[in-house]
């Protein structure tokens, strides 16, 4: 299981937020379809759920883990 509670992203530190997403939990077997223009935030939130990004505020986490507790090592194993 997926679980996001509500994210906030930016590009740059100190930059105003390019992402914002609100509660979103995605159970096993679950399928989710992303769909929007170019420059909506698709890939950004993809970063973000598979842990290559990490959130200015919110929380991702898979399986009870949050992302952000772990080091970039351990998220990218």
């Amino acid at each position: 299981m997926i679980d996001i509670e509500p994210l906030r992203f930016a590009w740059s530190r100190g930059g105003p937020d390019t992402l914002v997403l609100g509660h979103l939990q995605v159970d096993r077997g679950q399928t989710v379809f992303l769909h929007g223009p170019s420059g909506c935030g698709k890939s950004t939130l993809l970063g973000l759920l598979s842990g290559v990004l990490t959130p200015r505020q919110g929380r991702v986490s898979l399986l009870g883990q949050d992302w952000a507790a772990l080091k970039a090592g351990q998220r990218d194993a």
